[in-house]
């Protein structure tokens, strides 16, 4: 079979043109250090990359809801606390006030009612401009105090917050003014504030009745009991979200370990392979320079 001129240029230019493409690929390599770049370089391999990229980034989700809730939280944890120390405070007081004469009640009473104006702070405080006891309604100041009558009234709602940790995995997350504050929720619950407006009006009678305020003791342990079973549960919900933030930085490291041995160019080897694609480029252009020369020879004869 005779080869024509026609025939072999076309060869040559064709190993040309493979060898062109080959050097840019490997040029492309050593710039992005990644073995895989577009769907035609791998279609299997990259089907992989997006399904680990697509994980990741769930991942990455879970992985924000657990820092937002955590904060959540520990600022819940936090007034939580304070509310405790408040109460036993006003305890300590009630069981002071049992020795005291009128003038030591008076005072008592007063104190008592400084308390309950901080209770009354620490049930309307907020996280980021949101009321965090009103429930779901966290635009609406969950606790109000009627100027005349001090009676605080509760305006939020029993609504539970949940955060996503993963898929089909939610945690709820707050502590609304019914369980924690008045009780309306909680079997056997007591309302703090009440129980406060009632020793603070007992302390200040001209003559208080130690059994009534023997009472109001008990009622206010039964609030500090209320306090100590949400903090327990908040408490338990931060332990939850330690332990699944330590599983998915687990997990996300695994991804991104196989992710990276899919995708990832090995630089040493990819700047050898470029090595070795220049110089068979620079081959192929020898030989079809060669080849063009002696057709234009052949063809001024």
């Amino acid at each position: 079979m005779r080869v024509t001129n026609r025939q072999i240029l076309n060869l040559v230019t064709r190993n040309v043109s493979v060898s062109s493409n080959k050097l840019l690929k490997a040029q492309e390599r050593l710039s992005t250090l990644k073995v895989i770049n577009r769907p035609s370089d791998d279609p299997i391999g990259m089907r992989g990359i997006l399904d680990y990229r697509k994980r990741i980034d769930s991942i990455n989700q879970y992985m924000r809801n657990i820092t937002s809730a955590k904060t959540r939280v520990e600022v819940t944890e936090s007034n939580l606390e304070k509310l405790h120390e408040l109460l036993n405070t006003a305890k300590d007081i009630a069981k002071g006030s049992l020795g005291e004469d009128e003038f030591g009640r008076d005072t008592a009473a007063e104190q008592v009612g400084n308390l309950r104006d901080q209770i009354l702070d620490i049930a309307n405080a907020r996280l980021s401009g949101s009321y965090i006891f009103a429930g779901n309604a966290t635009d609406t100041t969950p606790f109000t105090k009627d100027a005349t009558t001090e009676v605080v009234t509760y305006n939020g709602d029993d609504g539970e917050q949940q955060t996503i940790l993963g898929e089909g995995m939610t945690l709820r997350i707050n502590a609304h003014g019914d369980e924690v504050f008045t009780g309306a929720t909680v079997a056997d619950g007591e309302d703090i504030f009440d129980a406060l407006k009632d020793l603070k009006d007992e302390l200040s009678l001209p003559e208080s009745d130690i059994g009534d305020i023997q009472d109001l003791i008990s009622r206010i342990n039964k609030g500090i009991s209320q306090v100590e079973s949400v903090l327990s549960q908040q408490s338990a919900a931060y332990k939850r979200l330690d332990q699944t933030e330590d599983y998915w930085n687990y997990l996300k490291f695994k991804f991104e370990s196989v992710l990276s041995k899919t995708e990832d160019a090995d630089a040493a080897q990819v700047t050898v392979e470029l090595k070795a694609q220049e110089t068979a480029y620079e081959m192929a252009l020898a030989a079809a320079s060669d080849v063009l020369k002696r057709n234009l020879m052949e063809f001024l004869r």
